[in-house]
């Protein structure tokens, strides 16, 4: 009678506890908790927080507590609305478990003024030895962010780079700030990131999707996929954050994209038209963009064929020079930096007196490779060459991007052997480039040397030094399907 009387207190108590959870909603107004929780979540962040709209909390369909319009310093940061899912059954357990959280419609705004500094907020609390030592852990089932979106603002460069849709889904986050402090070190997620398009003043990437994961400091994001220039991209990205020292490691692959959508993005006009590949292996190492550069190692080459050049015919301009023999007038190194392996380096540098002597045909490069060794701050040239109908051209020497200069560059027109029946060396700065005179390599010039150079005598009794020995094979001999 006594245990019969006890199950029954048990189960009445236990259902006057349910039928209040669900009625505190109605009684209560947790409205008016709104100006402690500002300030205890402004005290935890060590930043101004406000709350401009309401709070609710409900329990159907499931437990949850919703937040809207939260405003971080000055409008940094604002969030629509945050809605945070409860565990009902750990709750009446009397622990605090967070099932999920809804974060809708996030916008940042980041600014780096003139001086240099940037408006992220800093937080005014340092924390005690007290409580990094009795630090606690967090975790979360799930974490998503819908439609948010980010704009950076640099006053120094007056450019504005934009993210916009932005959706992310991170699963089973876990922030073990008992054992360590760092907090990206004590991070551990794994999830789905997209981002509907990202707009710079360089480049514009749409349809950004990878997968991500995260534990012990190291960061994987792959595969990624997204469309840049019209093309398809993949790669995978690992950020290491477990020593002192950021570590970062990046292999891309972009197929078949628009050469002239990447040339409008640094030139006013379209001259380069047809598509091109890209392959991309690299590592790099520091805390500021000096340190990469300074670090970066890996490789990456650009390949394409049957490009056109508006207005810009290399054969032709060759046969007129080769007849004149004015070659002191002659710039071999514009026929790069115009072209597709230089459009990029040079910022669209204005190659008017080359185009003013090229008159108004196109020009054709059947194939071209731009493959470059990274090592040093600086990019070392591999294997960079095209061919033209008539025509081979090959480039050596490296790019100083510490102090964005040309260094050694030499510029080619090759014969059939491999050898530079012309030369002219690429000097100064990327923005401002400057070219030597032509230089002539044969030791006959004028007509005897158009005469002789026709003779397989010629061809095969003279001595060179090999100038390119590519994949770029001469037009002579190359065999097209």
């Amino acid at each position: 009678m006594i245990r019969k009387t006890l199950w029954y207190t048990s189960l009445i108590a236990g259902l006057l506890s349910l039928v209040s959870l669900f009625v505190l909603p109605f009684i209560v107004n947790i409205n008016s908790y709104k100006p402690d929780l500002e300030s205890t979540l402004s005290d935890a962040l060590g930043l101004p927080l406000r709350i401009t709209g309401n709070m609710e909390y409900t329990l159907w369909p499931d437990s949850r507590i919703s937040i809207n319009t939260i405003k971080l310093d000055n409008d940094f940061a604002s969030l629509e609305e945050v809605r945070i899912g409860l565990n009902l059954y750990q709750l009446l357990k009397g622990k605090d478990y967070i099932d999920y959280i809804e974060i809708i419609k996030p916008h940042i705004s980041l600014l780096r003024f003139k001086n240099g500094e940037f408006n992220i907020p800093q937080s005014e609390k340092k924390a005690s030895e007290t409580e990094v030592e009795h630090a606690t852990s967090f975790a979360v089932n799930k974490i998503t962010v819908s439609n948010g979106d980010i704009v950076y603002s640099d006053h120094i460069t007056e450019t504005v780079t934009e993210v916009t849709g932005l959706d992310m889904e991170l699963r089973e986050l876990f922030l073990d700030t008992a054992v360590k402090q760092n907090l990206l070190q004590a991070l551990s997620f794994k999830g789905t990131i997209y981002t509907k398009n990202i707009n710079s003043h360089l480049v514009e990437l749409s349809d950004l999707t990878f997968q991500v994961s995260a534990a012990n400091g190291l960061y994987h994001m792959q595969p990624f996929s997204m469309t840049i220039f019209n093309g398809k991209a993949t790669g995978k990205i690992k950020v290491d954050l477990a020593g002192t020292t950021p570590h970062l490691y990046l292999t891309s692959s972009i197929s078949k994209f628009y050469l002239e959508e990447l040339a409008s993005e640094y030139a006013d006009t379209n001259f380069l038209l047809g598509k091109s590949d890209f392959l991309l292996n690299l590592s790099l190492q520091g805390s500021s963009m000096n340190e990469f550069l300074k670090t970066a190692k890996g490789n990456f080459s650009l390949m394409g064929e049957n490009l056109i050049l508006k207005q810009y015919d290399i054969d032709r301009i060759l046969t007129n020079y080769r007849k004149s023999q004015k070659f002191g007038a002659l710039d071999i190194g514009a026929f790069f930096l115009a072209g597709p392996l230089g459009t990029a380096i040079t910022k669209g540098y204005n190659f008017e007196e080359v185009y003013r002597v090229a008159g108004k045909s196109d020009g054709k490069i059947h194939k071209f490779i731009s493959k470059w060794n990274v090592e040093n701050g600086a990019i070392i040239a591999e294997d960079v060459a095209f061919c033209t109908e008539k025509n081979r051209m090959a480039l050596q020497g490296k790019l100083d991007f510490i102090n964005s200069r040309f260094d050694k560059v030499v510029a080619a027109v090759i014969d059939e052997k491999g050898c530079a029946e012309f030369t002219q060396k690429i000097y100064g700065s990327f923005d401002n480039p400057k070219f030597s005179k032509t230089t002539i390599l044969k030791s006959i010039a004028g007509a005897f040397l158009s005469l002789l150079r026709k003779t397989e005598k010629f061809i095969s009794g003279s001595q060179c030094k090999t100038f390119y020995s590519g994949s770029i094979q001469h037009p002579a001999y190359d065999v097209r399907s």
